[in-house]
């Protein structure tokens, strides 16, 4: 631990534009903070009698290590190792692994305390401290162990998990996913085997992130992916030699009884037409189609419709061999298909 006495020197100038801070200068040590009002997009004098954070009483070095498993989960350090080489740990030394992260000994020193703090206490912290914050009544200290109260079944038993610090992570992890009794399992099921012991901030994303990188895993499984059938687009070279046919409807009955529309569009042309029907059954669609359609335009190469009962039915599929036209549909569930091998 450190403590915060000494005067904060800093290494370049820094220089107000607006709410844009911008570094100038190199590097210097020993100059003292300089502070110099521009013009800018929005001018805030107010900038220049900032309160500052007030400074905490440690600090606590980090290094990030990017290692096999990223920035968020560090490998575990010589300390901790070493407390973890009898295999288990005592309730000092959880505590102690639990003080030593700084977010978590805020937390812990405002609960030793009895009071919640207020948000202007806790508002200068980072977000896992608001975190904790914002969860106090579901939050206590047993033994000094940092603990988070969690209802389990129908019954709303309660149970304490241990809140783990980010020390212990890869270590739990490691257990109940990499050992030989973890299994390998996915993110989901693994999620559920740490949630019911222990319990930290973005658990979620951590774990989804360690199944997500984990190398046996992405050898060994295979994802239910579904293959894709090969389609392709169809293009259309000259007028009538391609049309779709679809139902609009229900909508409110006319005067003639029609609820329905008979659309009818070219693929080449673009051109559309919609026809009034009264009902949607097959021998009205083939009766329509010939008689307002083909009588006026011609006779079609293809027929393209969807995989209605009444354009697949027996009856329109006759149709459509009298008047020499190729009928085809959609792929189901891919609407956007046009065309099926």
């Amino acid at each position: 631990m450190l403590a915060c006495s000494t005067r904060l020197a800093v290494e370049s100038e820094i220089v107000l534009c607006g709410r844009n801070p911008l570094e100038k200068g190199s590097p210097d040590k020993g100059t003292d903070l300089k502070v110099s009002q521009r013009d800018g997009i929005t001018m805030t004098p107010e900038c220049l009698e900032f309160n500052h954070t007030p400074c905490i009483d440690r600090v606590e070095p980090i290094n990030i290590v990017y290692g096999s498993r990223g920035p968020r989960l560090p490998p575990i350090n010589i300390e901790v190792s070493a407390l973890l080489e009898k295999g288990h740990l005592t309730k000092e030394e959880l505590s102690c692994l639990q003080s030593a992260e700084l977010a978590l000994n805020d937390i812990m020193k405002r609960m030793k305390q009895g009071v919640r703090p207020s948000w202007e206490e806790i508002a200068p912290f980072g977000i896992e401290v608001k975190h904790y914050w914002s969860m106090w009544n579901l939050l206590t200290l047993e033994n000094n162990i940092f603990l988070y109260k969690k209802w389990v079944g129908d019954n709303d038993v309660v149970t304490w998990l241990i809140v783990l610090p980010w020390s212990l992570r890869v270590v739990v992890l490691d257990q109940l996913h990499d050992s030989p009794t973890g299994g390998h399992l996915g993110a989901l099921k693994t999620l559920e085997k740490v949630r019911s012991r222990y319990y930290w901030y973005e658990m979620k994303k951590d774990i989804e992130y360690y199944c997500h990188i984990c190398d046996i895993c992405a050898r060994n499984k295979v994802f239910g992916r579904h293959p894709k059938a090969p389609l392709k687009l169809y293009v259309a070279g000259a007028p009538m030699e391609r049309i779709a046919l679809d139902i609009l409807g229900p909508l409110t009955r006319t005067h003639k009884r029609n609820r329905f529309l008979l659309v009818v569009g070219d693929y080449f042309t673009k051109w559309s037409d919609a026809y009034p029907i009264r009902d949607q059954e097959a021998r009205t669609i083939a009766s329509k189609l010939i008689d307002r359609f083909v009588a006026l335009f011609g006779v079609p190469m293809l027929i393209h419709t969807d995989q209605g009962l009444n354009f697949d039915s027996a009856l329109f599929k006759e149709v459509c061999t009298i008047l020499g036209s190729n009928k085809t549909r959609t792929t189901n569930p891919n609407r956007m298909a046009w065309w099926r091998d």
